[in-house]
C-alpha cells in the first residue's frame, strides 16, 4: 500500500509505503517506456550490494507496463534539502558532518567501480539521510557498466563520477548549488569554460583545508589526473583517524574483510551514532 508522495521525476513517481510492516520508499515508473531505467537500476542494486548505497528491498511487477522498485525508506530527505535548511537557518532533524558525508559517498563510489559501475548521476538530491545520521546514495537509474576491454585502463565514466563528486564538495562547503553566483548570459561560453577547466564552482574560504585540496583534484580538466575513488576513501579516512570513536575496531574489521551484511548492521540503528564515523580498511591491513 503506498501513501505519501516522496518526490517526482521525469521517468516517475516516488511514494511512502508499507511492504511486509515496514515503511518503504516506492519507486513507481511511469509506463513502459521507462522499462529501459528500472532495468538499469534493479541490475545495478543487485550487482552490487553496497551498505552505502540505498537498499533495494523488492521488485514488484518487473515484466508488467508499470514496474516498481521498493526500497528501505531514509526518512531524513535529500542531502540538497538538508543544505538548503541549513544555509537558511531552519531546523533539520539530521546532524552529519561534510567529512562523513564524503567518506560515504566515495565508499559508495568505490564500491560502484570496483564492479566496473559509473553511476553518471552524482549530486546531492541523489544522497540520502535519515534521522538517525545514516548518509546512502540513491537513483541509478542511469548507471552503466563500463565495457570489459577498458578495464586494465583508467576510463573516461568513473572520472566522471569523480568531477561529479567534487562538484558534491563544493556544495557541501558553500551550501548552495554550484556556480551559484555565475551569470550564465552565454550557455555555450559557460559550457566551454567548464569543459576546459577556465570555470569551476566556488568555494568559500572557511571550508575545511581538506576539502578544499580534494575538490581541487577531483575538478581536475584532466580526467586521468583525477583521483580514483578508492584513493578518495583512504584520504578521507585518514582525516577520520586523527580522532576515533570508541568501540571502532568491530566497524574496521569489517570493512577490511568485506564482511557486507556487518558493515550495514553497523551503520543501522544497532550502535551508537559515534561508530558511524568510519575509517579505511586500509589502515588496519597496513599496520
Amino acid at each position: 500500500m503506498t501513501t505519501t508522495e516522496l518526490g517526482m521525476g521525469g521517468s516517475g513517481v516516488v511514494l511512502l509505503g508499507s511492504y511486509c510492516g515496514q515503511n518503504v520508499a516506492v519507486k513507481r515508473f511511469r509506463n513502459a517506456k521507462y522499462c529501459s531505467s528500472f532495468e538499469v537500476e534493479a541490475d545495478a542494486l543487485v550487482a552490487c550490494p553496497s551498505p552505502f548505497l540505498v537498499r533495494l528491498v523488492a521488485i514488484a511487477g518487473r515484466h508488467s507496463d508499470t514496474p516498481a522498485l521498493l526500497f528501505e525508506y531514509m526518512d531524513g530527505g535529500s542531502l540538497r534539502t538538508h543544505l538548503e535548511k541549513k544555509r537558511m537557518n531552519e531546523r533539520t532533524p539530521v546532524h552529519v558532518t561534510n567529512l562523513h558525508v564524503a567518506w560515504v559517498i566515495a565508499n559508495a563510489l568505490r564500491d560502484l567501480h570496483a564492479k566496473k559501475l559509473v553511476h553518471r548521476d552524482i549530486k546531492s538530491g541523489n544522497i540520502l539521510l535519515s534521522s538517525s545520521g545514516e548518509v546512502k546514495l540513491a537513483d541509478l537509474g542511469l548507471a552503466r557498466l563500463e565495457a570489459a576491454s577498458m578495464t586494465e585502463a583508467p576510463v573516461y565514466g568513473c572520472p566522471a563520477d569523480i568531477y561529479s563528486f567534487g562538484v558534491l564538495l563544493t556544495e557541501l562547503a558553500t551550501g548552495q548549488l554550484p556556480y551559484f553566483n555565475q551569470d550564465v548570459q552565454d550557455p555555450i561560453a559557460f559550457t566551454r569554460g567548464v569543459v576546459n577547466g577556465t570555470l569551476r564552482p566556488t568555494l568559500t574560504t572557511e571550508c575545511e583545508p581538506w576539502l578544499r585540496q580534494l575538490a581541487e583534484r577531483c575538478l581536475h580538466a584532466d580526467p586521468k589526473a583525477r583521483p580514483t575513488a578508492a584513493s578518495i576513501v583512504e584520504m578521507l579516512s585518514v582525516e577520520m583517524a586523527a580522532a576515533p570513536p570508541p568501540g571502532m575496531s568491530t566497524y574496521l574489521h569489517a570493512v577490511a574483510t568485506d564482511d557486507v551484511d556487518t558493515v550495514a548492521q553497523l551503520l543501522t540503528h544497532r550502535v551508537p551514532l559515534d561508530w558511524k564515523l568510519p575509517v579505511v580498511a586500509t589502515l588496519i591491513t597496513t599496520v
